[in-house]
């Protein structure tokens, strides 16, 4: 039991660590705060777009492949 408690010990003086670390940051170089959340709002942009190529190209492949399973039936026929 002692090992678990100490874990979760560990674990609650490491977030509050992190905090505290952010809000100095946030404090001493609030340039970084607003660089992150540029980052992270490209992060997701650059996601959306993903998922939107990914769609497009499954939208392709599918048409490619039917159109070669179509063209193997009529040279098949």
């Amino acid at each position: 039991m002692g090992v678990v408690h100490r874990c979760v010990s560990d674990s609650r003086l490491l977030n509050h660590l992190l905090q505290l670390l952010a809000m100095t940051l946030q404090n001493e170089k609030p340039e970084l705060e607003v660089r992150k959340t540029e980052l992270l709002k490209q992060e997701e942009d650059l996601k959306i777009q993903l998922a939107k190529l990914e769609e497009s190209l499954l939208e392709v492949s599918v048409c490619l492949l039917l159109t070669v399973c179509h063209w193997c039936f009529f040279c098949s026929s």
